[in-house]
């Protein structure tokens, strides 16, 4: 079952689809919402499915469309013939690999080194050293987008406030190795890149599931229901995340558009 809350209009038709319930329905319920008589949002919507005699579908049944934003001076055309990889930056066949490249900046992801303008750095991503260590603590923060805080990841849903880490402007380990290498890569790509989103789908079993790991199947859908409610009468931002090892292939690539929410 499709999970798509990526517009208000995505939100509510996904809201009708997972409870069976019409959008005419809902908007009705929520003028007469009395929300002293409730406790939280979702004691009433749980209300609304035991009068309704509502049965949501298996967690384990969504197929998930979320945004995924980049920027690129091509047009996306390496995500057009390769889909979406993990840790681009160490592969020249991306765009940021071989902009990374062409800079002379070599990442061994292997021997945790990076190396650039005649000296070996390393990025291994241990405990974190202290602020005032500039250069351990710059290679550090390197090695943490290599080795820990890589999978992919996008929004269900956006808040027309830009997110923080700006990655509608340049990859945010542009910035990290800004701070290390004494460099502008990052002002560089801003000046030559647009910023996209890339369309995807997934299955349930390949993102990280925002809740409780001792969450039960209904609850995890609940979760879900809860954001495709909340979404479907406000302006809310859901990142998802995807498993470490999980890419993206073409044919899980439903669109490629310009983005400009965030300009």
């Amino acid at each position: 079952m499709t999970y798509d809350i990526l517009t208000q209009q995505n939100a509510r038709k996904t809201l009708q689809r997972l409870t069976g319930i019409e959008w005419s329905t809902w908007q009705y319920l929520n003028r007469n919402y009395n929300k002293e008589q409730f406790l939280s949002d979702e004691d009433y919507v749980k209300r609304i499915l035991d009068k309704e005699d509502c049965f949501l579908p298996a967690f384990r049944e969504l197929e998930f469309l979320f945004g995924h934003i980049t920027t690129s001076s091509t047009a996306c055309e390496s995500i057009r013939n390769g889909g979406l990889m993990k840790l681009a930056c160490t592969n020249k066949v991306t765009e940021l690999g071989l902009f990374l490249s062409n800079h002379d900046v070599d990442i061994n992801i292997e021997q945790h080194t990076l190396k650039y303008n005649g000296r070996t750095y390393d990025i291994s991503f241990g405990d974190c050293p202290p602020v005032h260590n500039r250069e351990e603590y710059a290679a550090w923060r390197v090695g943490r987008k290599l080795y820990y805080d890589y999978c992919i990841c996008g929004f269900l849903s956006y808040s027309k406030q830009p997110y923080g880490g700006y990655i509608h402007k340049r990859p945010e380990i542009l910035k990290n190795m800004d701070e290390l290498l004494n460099t502008d890569l990052a002002a560089e790509w801003v000046t030559t890149h647009t910023p996209y989103e890339i369309v995807v789908r997934v299955s349930a079993d390949k993102i990280v599931y925002d809740g409780r790991n001792s969450d039960s199947e209904q609850e995890k859908v609940m979760n879900y229901l809860m954001k495709a409610y909340w979404c479907s009468f406000s302006d809310m931002e859901n990142v998802i995340l995807l498993k470490n090892d999980v890419e993206i292939q073409i044919c899980d690539i439903l669109n490629i558009r310009p983005f400009d929410m965030w300009r």
